[in-house]
């Protein structure tokens, strides 16, 4: 996900928390667990999918980004209107 632009930290570590957390599912599903009571069959090519889309989607969305031009810290001072 393209969380941020260039010369941005925040989009940058918001990104590779999310990204990591998302393929940290996506592994545990490939696995074919159980989940509420229904097996999920295993998904041997869903780990390698889901990268692909994500590089995809990050290279389509990366010149807007989705915080735009702005830092986690401007975001919390509009949020409790202190700017």
């Amino acid at each position: 996900m393209s969380f941020g632009i260039l010369r941005k930290v925040t989009g940058a570590v918001l990104g590779t928390f999310v990204i990591f957390l998302g393929l940290k599912i996506v592994r545990w599903l490939e696995t074919g667990p159980i989940v509420l009571a229904v097996d999920l069959p295993k998904a041997m090519a869903l780990y390698g999918s889901t990268l692909g889309a994500v590089i995809v989607f990050n290279m389509a969305l990366h010149p807007i980004s989705v915080l735009g031009q702005n830092e986690i810290e401007v975001l919390f001072l509009k949020i409790n209107g202190e700017r």
